[in-house]
């Protein structure tokens, strides 16, 4: 049986790598529901934040969201290629 710890540890864990649907997660049955609403809670959270940041650029260089997310991707793409060096 797994404590009020564990599974705090396990969304800890999965925030930083959220890369599987932590409802799902192996040994954590009877929390399934908690953890499916946590991550639905963050995903929306985590776009939100997105979407913010995409319309501050837009604003930013006077342009659309699509336009602005381009311009992030590239941004993201310039900042990687300079931490390589």
């Amino acid at each position: 049986m797994k404590t009020r710890e564990d599974v705090e540890f396990l969304k800890s864990n999965w925030i930083s790598d959220p890369c599987w649907d932590l409802e799902v997660t192996e040994g954590f049955e009877e929390y399934s529901n908690e953890l499916l609403k946590f991550r639905k809670m963050m995903e929306g959270r985590w776009q939100k934040d997105y979407n913010e940041m995409i319309q501050s650029i837009a604003q930013k260089y006077r342009c659309s969201n699509e336009l602005a997310e381009y311009i992030y991707g590239l941004e993201i793409r310039l900042e990687k290629i300079e931490n390589k060096e």
